[in-house]
């Protein structure tokens, strides 16, 4: 599926989707134009949503990931960057770029069979080497052994590649 294309008026208003985006969410174009970008938010990401606006309308592009609902209910983990729109200095809108994160995570979670999620990783030995637990995202590694911790609040996700 290609790129999803929004334009936004400075109300937050869609005025174009294009059809890769409506169809991301199971609408057609037709029925997206006119409605409130909140209204395909989830509702936890409106308020970050609104202030990305506000970075934009200040004159600088944005990128974030966050929600978004699709017509049956469920939610679409994506990717957008949105750049302003000025039209003789004034703040008319944006113009976003969204990107279906979906096969990215089913990638990152090894739906190849290529990851393996370590039960107590506290304690990875790689060869001789310990690679002790961080509070950020790092990549150790001992010959062909990649050991990979990725931080997500309090919780860590650990995976090893080799």
């Amino acid at each position: 599926m290609g790129q999803g294309l929004t334009v936004t008026n400075s109300q937050r208003r869609l005025e174009f989707v294009n059809p890769a985006l409506a169809s991301m969410l199971g609408y057609e174009p037709s029925e997206l134009a006119g409605m409130s970008a909140d209204e395909i938010s989830v509702a936890e990401d409106r308020a970050m949503q609104s202030a990305h606006q506000a970075t934009r309308r200040a004159g600088h592009t944005t990128s974030y990931e966050t929600y978004l609902q699709r017509r049956d209910g469920s939610a679409v983990l994506v990717q957008v960057t949105g750049a302003p729109r000025f039209v003789n200095g004034e703040f008319v809108g944006s113009i976003a770029v969204v990107t279906d994160m979906t096969e990215r995570n089913l990638a990152w979670e090894g739906a190849a069979g290529q990851r393996k999620t370590l039960p107590h990783p506290d304690r990875i030995f790689a060869g001789s080497e310990y690679c002790p637990p961080r509070t950020d995202n790092y990549l150790c590694q001992s010959g062909g052994l990649q050991i990979v911790w990725c931080a997500f609040g309090a919780a860590t996700h650990r995976q090893i590649r080799g």
